[in-house]
């Protein structure tokens, strides 16, 4: 999780939690209230939970678009020289045999066991699905 995460996350619990506290307290001393009070604090906690939805509901899409754009990210571009040299050679050779077996062999090279594609699947930096 990231530190913004985190930060938002606990201030929403926190805000939802005291908002809790409150209204138990408020359902225990409810007959020493006036109607008019009673109605007012009822409205502002309602909207407060109201709000706490709203904030975990936008957290929620927020979390939905950074995927969704790393998602996109990936698909378009993978931000790694191994495969970037992959791509060099299909600008660099013509459509001929060797152009296909240099890319066949780069290809087994990077993935071969405990090979550059390897690495980055253990490390976390590439997922495997």
């Amino acid at each position: 999780m990231k530190k913004w995460e985190k930060y938002y996350i606990g201030i929403t619990g926190a805000i939802f939690i005291i908002t809790c506290i409150i209204s138990i307290i408020f359902w225990r001393n409810v007959s020493h209230l006036s109607e008019v009070t009673v109605v007012i604090i009822k409205k502002i906690l309602c909207i407060i939970i109201l709000l706490i939805v709203v904030a975990m509901a936008v957290y929620v899409i927020i979390l939905g678009i950074i995927n969704m754009k790393r998602g996109m990210h990936n698909i378009k571009k993978c931000d790694d020289e191994l495969f970037t040299k992959i791509d060099q050679y299909k600008k660099c050779w013509g459509e001929d045999n060797n152009y296909y077996i240099k890319q066949i062999e780069i290809i087994n090279l990077l993935y071969k066991k405990n090979g550059k594609v390897d690495e980055l699947v253990k490390n976390k930096e590439m997922g495997v699905s």
